[in-house]
């Protein structure tokens, strides 16, 4: 599992994962109301123009306290709300069964 934002970074890192793993990687977007549609939009098309496993997530990082401070360690709290969300989705993903069973 790859947290893909859609930036450079996040794509580049999803899209080597994606050449060396295939369809054994997963690329994951938080999508909260912190995400601008447009931004959510171009993310899911590069994820679809190469074909890149992609699921999206909703995340509640505006709930949070810590995120809503809006203190120098937001970006912090945002991406703890995204593992926090992934590692719950890995745990669903790792108890169902294989499509070889």
């Amino acid at each position: 599992m790859v947290a893909y934002s859609g930036g450079v970074d996040s794509a580049f890192l999803a899209a080597t994962a994606h050449r060396v793993l295939g369809s054994r990687m997963l690329a994951v977007l938080a999508d909260s109301p912190s995400l601008a549609r447009r931004d959510l939009e171009q993310a899911v098309a590069f994820a679809h123009s190469i074909q890149m496993p992609l699921h999206v997530v909703a995340t509640d990082e505006l709930d949070r306290p810590e995120y809503q401070r809006n203190d120098a360690n937001r970006c912090f709290h945002c991406k703890d709300e995204l593992f926090a969300v992934m590692e719950s989705l890995a745990q669903s993903l790792a108890s169902r069964p294989s499509p070889m069973e």
